[in-house]
Formats: C-alpha cells, structure tokens, sequence
C-alpha cells in the first residue's frame, strides 16, 4: 500500500548548507523577496507551503523544485488559473466530477 506521508529530499539543514556555499542566507533571501524570515525559515523547514518561496530557494540552488522538496508540490498545485479554469469548463463540459486533490501532506 502506498504511503500517505510527503517526504522532503533535502533537509532544512542541508537547504541552509548548500544556500551557506553560495553566500547566502536565509534572512537574505527574505530580504531579497520582501517576505518574513519566518515565512522563508517555515517553508524551508517543511511547516509552510508556498511555491513561490519554494521555487526561490530551489532555484537558487540549481535543482528542480521536486529535489529540495519532494513531492510537497506536486503538479496539481502548481496549477496555473487558466488551467484550473479549464480544468472546470472541461468537467462541467462532459458532465462530470473533478478530481480530488491529494490530501498528502
């Protein structure tokens, strides 16, 4: 049976490491995208999501976002609006239900 569970490839401390080697700091990167340190330090640390800030720190490691992250974000949610609201017409098209979005957390 599959597990439920999201696991993160890289941990926070191997984020700060690499980030560290680079000269940069996670207070840096808050600075640099005019959001809390808290919010950089909890969506590094795993207790907050936001692709964004994701996509940020992944890049600025030089890996795709699923390397730092794992599966934390997957497809669904990344999800552009246009996609999304396609996603609907199309479901309201043939008649039928959208599916579910992963409750893996």
């Amino acid at each position: 049976m599959k597990s439920e569970t999201t696991t993160k490839v890289m941990s926070y401390e191997d984020i700060k490491k690499e980030l560290k080697e680079r000269n940069v700091l996670l207070s840096d990167i808050a600075s640099a995208q005019k959001v809390s340190k808290a919010a950089i330090y909890n969506v590094a640390q795993g207790k907050a999501k936001s692709i964004r800030i994701a996509q940020v720190i992944a890049s600025l490691l030089g890996k795709p976002i699923s390397q730092v992250f794992g599966d934390l974000y997957n497809q669904a949610e990344n999800m552009t609006k246009e996609e999304r609201v396609n996603s609907i017409l199309s479901a309201l098209d043939s008649n039928t239900p959208l599916p579910i979005k992963s409750m893996a957390q």
